[in-house]
């Protein structure tokens, strides 16, 4: 008897899992690209060497579509409009925060917190289903530990961190003025110096499509 066929099970989740796409037509295969950071040396009277390096950051890049309704091939029903997947990703794309990916496949699964670096979708001749490309790198989140300071100069550091919080003490306008070029999380890294604080801004001024953003508009901060 031939084994039946398990297809892949894609499901991106962003901001701790508050919003998850499942795709409705995962792709029929993907590649997971990995690889090492070796470099190569010349040493005198030997030659060439090889200097072993660290884990590169792992890239994926998933190919579909979503399509307009259910045409066979769909692992679940319900799914939303083509309009709706590409809008939120458009959105994830330019908040500034990674996302997680969640791919499952027979005898084999991916868990991984990743950023969108690119996102090209269009339409085809026949339905009106969009077609996508998604591509992903992983992203690492790093964390610095800071040492202690040591008795003699814990005074000192002290003051001089006390005197810097006050001298960084910075107070954001209350309107800010759009300029060429500007994104929402330019706009919120600019006013606030977190551009994932771009949601807060886009509340207060009713935007509900970034890229509609004009050149001159005046933003409440």
């Amino acid at each position: 008897m031939e084994e039946q066929f398990m297809p892949i099970d894609v499901v991106l989740s962003y901001n701790n899992g508050a919003e998850t796409l499942r795709l409705p037509v995962p792709p029929t295969s993907y590649d997971l690209q990995t690889g090492m950071a070796h470099n190569t040396v010349s040493v005198h009277n030997l030659g060439e060497v090889l200097v072993m390096g660290k884990r590169q950051l792992n890239s994926i890049t998933l190919e579909s579509y979503f399509p307009i309704q259910d045409d066979g091939l769909c692992v679940y029903k319900d799914f939303p409009p083509p309009v709706t997947f590409v809008n939120t990703l458009n959105r994830w794309k330019e908040s500034g925060k990674p996302l997680r990916l969640l791919i499952t496949a027979r005898g084999l699964s991916l868990n991984q917190v990743m950023v969108i670096e690119s996102f090209s979708y269009g339409h085809r001749p026949g339905p009106l289903d969009v077609y996508f490309t998604l591509s992903l790198r992983e992203y690492r989140i790093v964390t610095v530990q800071q040492a202690a300071p040591t008795p003699a100069t814990t005074a000192s550091s002290a003051a001089h961190s006390a005197g810097a919080a006050r001298t960084s003490t910075k107070t954001p306008p209350k309107t800010y003025t759009v300029k060429k070029g500007d994104t929402g999380y330019l706009i919120a890294k600019r006013v606030y110096g977190e551009g994932s604080r771009w949601p807060e801004i886009r509340n207060k001024n009713g935007i509900k499509d970034d890229r509609k953003l004009q050149i001159g508009q005046v933003l409440k901060i």
